[in-house]
């Protein structure tokens, strides 16, 4: 869902921007208009900070690994999410296998 907003005066259009952005890809694909995982969408479902005992840390966990589960899900591979994440892959599995337990 995009959100249309009344452009600034000054500011760049779409158009503008991608004439100006070199289509380079990243390391993950080779071009990021073509790119099949800029599209995912994800429900990330977060309490208060208060409600969590370590407060923003353990609240920020909970997000990375409710995005990687449900990225997981969707079926991208743990060596993928872990590029993308700047994780370990057995530090993916894991985060994946603590929130698959906390949400049964």
């Amino acid at each position: 869902m995009r959100i249309m907003t009344r452009k600034k005066f000054g500011e760049p259009t779409d158009t503008e921007l991608i004439e100006n952005h070199p289509d380079n890809g990243c390391k993950i694909w080779h071009s990021c208009l073509t790119c099949p995982y800029q599209s995912v969408s994800i429900t990330v479902q977060a309490g208060c900070v208060d409600d969590y005992p370590l407060g923003k840390a353990s609240l920020i966990r909970d997000i990375r690994e409710s995005v990687l589960a449900g990225l997981a899900t969707q079926g991208f591979s743990v060596t993928i999410l872990s590029e993308v994440f700047n994780m370990t892959n057995n530090a993916v599995r894991q985060a994946i296998y603590r929130y698959s337990k906390s949400v049964k």
